[in-house]
């Protein structure tokens, strides 16, 4: 289920990073690791709500995805810059308890 690609992808990162919201119920309902990194430390959660996929945010926090996951500064800024872009993402995982970093 964990299986990952050469850049530690795993099928959950894709689906989230793509949206689809139907592969990463399933993908979790079979056991999908929610908080798996990929070689860069990327987490789905990350990849979703930088591309502004609101209901897949709201599938991997209610599935326990870490919301302040320790990361790389420079890779944590970059999300968190994406992110701002979707302001009903951020509404999401700040509601959820996020922490979110102002500069």
């Amino acid at each position: 289920m964990d299986a990952t690609a050469n850049n530690g992808k795993s099928a959950l990162h894709s689906a989230a990073e793509s949206g689809c919201y139907c592969v990463v119920q399933v993908l979790l309902g079979a056991g999908a690791d929610v908080n798996a990194e990929n070689k860069m430390g990327g987490r789905p959660l990350h990849m979703a709500s930088t591309n502004g996929h609101e209901a897949v945010v709201h599938a991997l926090v209610a599935a326990g995805a870490v919301l302040n996951a320790a990361r790389e500064a420079a890779v944590r800024a970059e999300a968190a810059r994406k992110a701002t872009a979707h302001e009903a993402v951020m509404h999401t995982v700040v509601a959820a308890g996020a922490v979110v970093a102002r500069w």
